[in-house]
Order: C-alpha cells, then structure tokens, then sequence
C-alpha cells in the first residue's frame, strides 16, 4: 500500500475509532466517559492489546474526551447566540458565519492533536490487529451506509 493510500485509512480508521469511543453515550444514559471507558476495554479485547498499546487507546480517549467537553462546554453561549438571532427580523448573515466559523475552528484546532493520538494508537498495532481494526470499521461503516451514497439495498429494493 502506498503512503497516500496509509494516510486515507489511517484518516478512515481514526475517525471511525474516535467516533466510536465518544459518540453514541445515548446508550449508557450519556455518560461519555463510561462509554469511552467501555469502548476501550472492547477494543483491548477485541485486538488483543498489550500494555503500551492499551496506554496509547487510552491517551486517545482522553484527547477525544477533552476535545469534545472543550466543545461541549462552548454550546449554551452559541445556543443563546442562536436565539437570539432567531428572535430578530432578518437574519444576521455575518453573524452565523461568525457562529459557525468559532465551532469549526475550535473543532479545527483540536484536529492534530487527536490524529496524532490516533496516528501513534495505529502505528503500533501489528500487521493482524490493523487487518482486524480495519475488518470492524469495514463492517460498521458498511451496516451504517457510509460513503454508499443513494444505492438501493439488495434485499429491499429501497433507496437510502
């Protein structure tokens, strides 16, 4: 595989990695960290991780957790940004854009310090384990259509 072609799925494999250990706290009552805690012991398990490995999945728990309670904590001053803008006649163009430029570069400015988090977990998997993380974000990204696009399901017929 060439470089480019490690850069893609190293891109692929962190964000299906780091979406999986802090997203979806729905279904332990939105508590992130024992989901996160939860995900990491799933993937120590499922890869079969040793010790300095389980210690680089942790410090990319702990980046994607700080990164989202730093976006997180910012979310009632741009909820009442938002309010207030809907309360007015026309909207303030500049001011959204404004809004939305703060949330992206706060997300912006987190990014390398979770893909390296995420670059340096990867890098020290062996051939087998990467084979395996790649067969699970295969399988996830597949069971929730990522990337397919308006394709119809083979078994309905239906277009998604």
């Amino acid at each position: 595989m060439n470089k480019t072609g490690k850069r893609i799925l190293l891109v692929i494999g962190g964000a299906a990695i780091a979406t999986t250990l802090v997203a979806g706290g729905r279904h332990f009552y939105g508590d992130h960290n024992y989901h996160a805690d939860w995900m990491v012991h799933k993937v120590t398990e499922e890869l079969e991780l040793n010790e300095a490995q389980q210690l680089k999945l942790g410090h990319v728990r702990d980046v994607m957790l700080d990164a989202r309670k730093q976006i997180h904590d910012s979310r009632k001053e741009t909820r009442e940004s938002i309010l207030e803008l809907l309360s007015q006649t026309e909207m303030d163009r500049q001011r959204v854009l404004a809004l939305f430029n703060e949330r992206t570069e706060a997300i912006r400015g987190r990014a390398p310090q979770v893909v390296d988090a995420i670059g340096d977990f990867y890098d020290s998997l062996d051939t087998a384990q990467r084979e395996e993380l790649r067969e699970h974000v295969t399988e996830k990204m597949d069971r929730h259509n990522f990337g397919q696009g308006d394709k119809q399901h083979a078994d309905t017929g239906e277009r998604t």
